[in-house]
């Protein structure tokens, strides 16, 4: 397992994400509000397929699958090992 240290080439962002599909989300809920607005605790996925993986700012997308944004990050000097 490594680090990720992640700095996007577009807007220097340092947070990837991974964007999933067809994927079930549940989530238990604090507070509801009048006007529609909902406070939530704990969420859990399932089911679902990658579909890339994104700087969080801006979705520059860098891979499609977990193994290509593993050679991605490797080749940007972007993964550590942990300490």
């Amino acid at each position: 397992m490594m680090r990720i240290m992640f700095k996007c080439p577009k807007c220097e962002s340092t947070r990837l994400e991974e964007v999933m599909g067809n994927v079930t989300v549940a989530s238990s809920l604090l507070g509801i509000a009048e006007d529609g607005y909902v406070e939530y605790a704990v969420q859990s996925n399932d089911g679902g397929v990658v579909e890339r993986y994104q700087c969080m700012a801006c979705g520059h997308a860098i891979a499609c699958t977990t193994e290509d944004a593993f050679g991605w990050l490797k080749k940007h000097g972007m993964l550590k090992k942990w300490n």
